[in-house]
C-alpha cells in the first residue's frame, strides 16, 4: 500500500484538507462536512510563507481559476 500526504490546516477547531492549489489560491474542504470549502491565498513575506483570507473581489477570481483548472484535466 502506498502512502499519502495530506496538508490539514485547523480553523477554528475544524480541520480543513487541501484539495487543489491554483496559482497564489489554496482550495480546503472541511475534513468531516465536504460542503464547507474555505479558500486562502498563499502570502510570502521575508520569506516566509502563509495564508491569509481573500477578499471578496478575490473570490470570483479563484474559482474562475479553478473552473479552468478542472476544465483543462478532463
Amino acid at each position: 500500500m502506498s502512502e499519502i500526504s495530506m496538508n490539514v490546516l485547523e480553523i477554528d477547531g475544524k480541520d480543513f484538507v487541501l484539495i487543489e492549489t491554483v496559482d497564489k489560491y489554496n482550495f480546503f474542504v472541511e475534513q468531516d462536512n465536504i460542503e464547507n470549502i474555505c479558500v486562502l491565498k498563499e502570502v510570502i513575506e521575508d520569506n516566509e510563507s502563509f495564508f491569509v483570507e481573500i477578499e471578496d473581489d478575490e473570490f470570483d477570481k479563484a474559482f474562475s481559476l479553478y473552473y479552468e483548472k478542472l476544465k483543462s484535466t478532463n
